[in-house]
């Protein structure tokens, strides 16, 4: 619970959910031009309340939102074979080790902790 606080707390503070980014001082208005949940709350707004507009239009807004998802897509992408292999070649030595699951696969692995023979790659 505490790690997912230390991302999301800066992303919601930098953003235009509690105040508009007219209010902020400047360095902070373009950080809250580079969160991805400005675009979210306001698109919400703009579809919610009636009567309201989106200060950066609905179609920047999904455009943002858009971008956003492919990147985190590609990025998820890229990790989740190497950490499923690590994942595995971990729980098969002594147990679960969850720090050892961001490193690459080929980077400091024991030999020795393999039970089984795998193809190299």
């Amino acid at each position: 619970m505490g790690i997912g606080q230390v991302l999301t707390m800066p992303l919601f503070f930098a953003s235009n959910a509690i105040y508009a980014i007219g209010l902020m001082p400047h360095w902070l208005q373009f950080v809250a031009r580079a969160n991805p949940l400005s675009y979210q709350v306001d698109a919400l707004r703009a579809v919610m309340i009636h009567g309201s507009s989106s200060a950066f239009g609905l179609g920047m807004d999904l455009s943002v939102m858009l971008a956003v998802l492919i990147a985190l897509l590609a990025i998820a992408s890229r990790m989740y074979p190497n950490f499923c292999t690590k994942w595995e070649l971990d729980s098969q030595a002594e147990g679960l080790v969850l720090w050892s699951a961001i490193t690459p696969v080929g980077a400091a692995v024991d030999e020795g902790a393999r039970s089984s023979p795998r193809k190299k790659r």
